[in-house]
């Protein structure tokens, strides 16, 4: 599936925690919210739907962005971003909300660049990046604890039991870039996937993106981003969760992949290009690739979709 570069937000995390299927949260752009570095900062805001599509519900409504939706195990709460992501001046913070959009809560205050939020099992923390580094902080603002320095990390969730976090990027200078694997504190990281070594050639640092855990904990899926002229042409990887086994999913897929909480599906972002424009959706397939689905179509200005995460209904 052919992508051009995108620019609405950093790569963001979506966990995949256990339960019924729920609603997909995703975000949309409503409009521009100034500029910076010559660089139209996009308003987007945050809005879940059926997986059967329908009409879209809106969870947030302001002139600041807000970006990367993460459910709680509970499906009860939302972890995301608000703040302008390209300006050397701007900053971004973790907030919560619950699932109707109410009780926002800011969580992070500060100079600091926080992205890719993601809840641990029991809902009391948040694991996510701050100016490339992984921390974990508790809902309340208190108590961060630092995992890892000189990092250059991405997008990051925890394992479904909360023993694991998966990240992409370098857990240090030095190391190569792909998805890594580490222990809640921090320790025994590992390489899982190396784009250098992808069977595509050298696919440089940006080539393996958007990891995220089955609800049982036992497989990843990941995009891979190629580059065919000037245009980044990405498919879906599943792998188990020790980096073995590799597959390509299917004859071509999306990016930001996030598997639904019964584990059966997996919602991705696509895109389609005609002669003047390219649109943006959010589709669900079946593991194997098969049985694309629309769930939505972006209808915002410009016509993007983005961050999707499914919520879990636990119990059901």
């Amino acid at each position: 599936m052919a992508a051009a570069l995108w620019l609405i937000c950093p790569a963001a995390s979506w966990a995949a925690y256990p339960g019924a299927n729920g609603r997909i949260a995703y975000i949309e752009p409503q409009g521009t919210s100034g500029s910076c570095n010559f660089t139209t900062i996009l308003n987007d805001e945050i809005f879940t739907i059926s997986p059967a599509g329908g009409n879209p519900t809106p969870l947030t409504d302001n002139a600041i962005p807000d970006i990367d939706p993460s459910w709680s195990a509970d499906g009860r709460r939302l972890a995301f971003v608000r703040g302008r992501t390209f300006c050397p001046n701007g900053n971004a913070d973790v907030w919560t909300m619950d699932a109707a959009g109410g009780h926002q809560h800011q969580v992070t205050h500060g100079p600091a660049f926080d992205f890719s939020p993601s809840f641990s099992p029991g809902g009391r923390r948040i694991l996510m990046v701050r100016d490339g580094n992984i921390v974990i902080i508790r809902t309340d603002g208190t108590e961060l604890e630092r995992l890892t320095r000189h990092v250059a990390a991405g997008e990051l969730e925890f394992s479904p039991n909360g023993r694991w976090i998966v990240f992409e990027g370098k857990p240090r200078k030095g190391r190569p870039a792909g998805i890594w694997k580490m222990r809640r504190d921090g320790t025994h990281k590992r390489l899982l996937a190396n784009p250098a070594r992808d069977p595509r050639g050298d696919l440089g640092s940006d080539g393996y993106e958007s990891p995220d855990f089955s609800p049982d904990g036992s497989h990843i899926v990941f995009s891979r981003c190629f580059f065919e002229g000037h245009q980044c042409s990405t498919d879906d990887i599943l792998m188990r969760s020790d980096g073995s086994h590799k597959r390509v999913l299917g004859p071509g897929g999306g990016f930001e992949p996030v598997f639904s909480p019964d584990g059966r599906r997996i919602a991705a972002v696509v895109q389609s290009c005609d002669v003047d424009t390219c649109t943006w959706s959010i589709v669900s397939f079946a593991r194997s690739g098969s049985d694309v689905r629309t769930v939505t179509q972006s209808h915002g200005s410009p016509p993007l979709v983005g961050n999707p995460s499914w919520q879990p209904i636990p119990g059901s």
